[in-house]
């Protein structure tokens, strides 16, 4: 069932919080690392060969950092205009592959094909169908129909993709497609025989924490035992949300009462100093101590 559509979007954003201090000094450096190398990996995934083409919205100052990146690769880089019905959100798409293989790609591009536009991107037919009829239903940030159900491996996980965070580049047709795992071990692989092993380690734990989502008027909160992240997404006046149970637990979660927190530590009132001086002062028969 769609849910009831309000009439603006917001501006893209992202806004990451943190359990406690300790929480953000041990995550916070990881995070931004893990970020930079799954950005390193969109290109690096089509120079191995596991993808036909990566396309990219290319921040400000970033495509000539992305163009020599790419012709070191034996890659090449070209600008398209954006399209909405294939990747909405995105400002200055790049597209990065091989000047021989990614016509069709493009053409797909130009024509609003997102079917034939996602299957170069690495997803396979049940993916890219699936992503498209969300597009044409309407969405644009798919995050929340792609992972309703339940739980499937951590790889297809893109709750955290606004943070840079994931290991599939593209929506999976849901949490438990075999096919988008698949692709998202190959990645997970290609990222450890990199030289990067703790790092995708890392990221694949992380995309296995429990995890709240919710959205709410165009806003979208997600959080995890670590931090809290904010992000724009679709604006509806129901409240969508969904919960991943996770595999892992990390270090330094926040505590709280409810999911995906720790509950706080309760000392047993029989443990507290009041019930000690109790004990040390009796009542008489009078109640007098």
């Amino acid at each position: 069932m769609s849910p009831h559509r309000l009439d603006f979007a917001l501006p893209r954003f992202a806004r990451c919080c943190w359990a406690s201090e300790p929480a953000r000094l041990r995550w916070q450096p990881t995070v931004v690392r893990l970020a930079e190398r799954t950005r390193e990996m969109e290109w690096r995934s089509v120079a191995a060969g596991l993808r036909a083409v990566a396309i990219l919205d290319a921040a400000p100052g970033e495509a000539s950092t992305l163009r020599q990146a790419a012709t070191e690769a034996g890659l090449v880089l070209r600008h398209l205009s954006p399209r909405p019905g294939v990747l909405p959100g995105f400002q200055n798409p790049v597209i990065i592959g091989h000047a021989d293989t990614w016509l069709s790609a493009i053409h797909a591009w130009e024509t609003d094909d997102a079917a034939a536009a996602l299957a170069a991107l690495g997803a396979a037919p049940c993916c890219a169908s699936a992503q498209a009829e969300r597009l044409q239903a309407g969405w644009r940030d798919t995050t929340f129909p792609a992972m309703q159900g339940d739980d499937g491996p951590a790889g297809p996980n893109r709750l955290a993709a606004p943070l840079g965070l994931y290991a599939l580049p593209f929506s999976p047709c849901g949490p438990g497609c075999a096919a988008a795992a698949r692709l998202a071990d190959d990645w997970l692989a290609m990222g450890r025989a990199l030289g990067w092993r703790e790092d995708f380690e890392t990221l694949e734990t992380l995309l296995d924490w429990p995890m709240g989502y919710s959205a709410l008027h165009g806003i979208a909160e997600l959080r995890t035992p670590v931090f809290k992240l904010t992000s724009n997404t679709d604006a509806t006046a129901d409240k969508l949300a969904l919960r991943r149970a996770g595999r892992t637990f990390p270090e330094d979660a926040g505590s709280g009462l409810g999911f995906p927190y720790v509950p706080p530590a309760r000392r047993r009132v029989t443990g507290t100093a009041a019930w000690q001086r109790g004990l040390d002062n009796p009542l008489d028969q009078d109640g007098r101590s």
